[in-house]
């Protein structure tokens, strides 16, 4: 006996459905494309690195890195686990080829960086493979 379910059935779902990695257009499901990601890791000299990616229509495709080097410190707070790290990055922009430089602050508890002068934010712990996108100021 056939159930009468939507489970994978096009013509009950909206468009732009994500179901096991594709995504439903109107010419039917494609992959899905991911359109930023942001790891974290260690060098062999023990010093944290950051590498992170944004693909927008306007921006064009925004590639970030960070190393930890002889100038950043540790910070901890008082009354919590809470670890930052200062840390110098270098933001590329692919289209215009211009490169931005900005001191933040990676929270290594949560996994983020917010980047007040250009508007990003990272978040390398994410379940999806990592973060990073724009945000605004309310």
């Amino acid at each position: 006996m056939a159930y009468n379910n939507s489970y994978n059935n096009p013509t009950s779902m909206p468009m732009g459905t994500v179901l096991n990695g594709n995504i439903l257009t109107k010419n039917g499901w494609i992959p899905y494309k991911k359109k930023s990601g942001a790891k974290c890791g260690t060098t062999k000299h023990d010093k944290l690195y950051i590498s992170a990616w944004n693909a927008s229509k306007t921006k064009g495709l925004v590639k970030i890195s960070a190393f930890e080097n002889s100038l950043s410190k540790e910070y901890k707070k008082k009354n919590s686990n809470e670890v930052r790290v200062s840390m110098m990055f270098e933001i590329f922009y692919n289209s215009t080829g211009v490169k931005v430089l900005e001191l933040g602050f990676y929270n290594t508890t949560t996994g983020v960086v917010v980047l007040g002068k250009v508007g990003l934010t990272i978040a390398t712990k994410a379940p999806n493979g990592g973060f990073c996108g724009s945000y605004k100021k309310k």
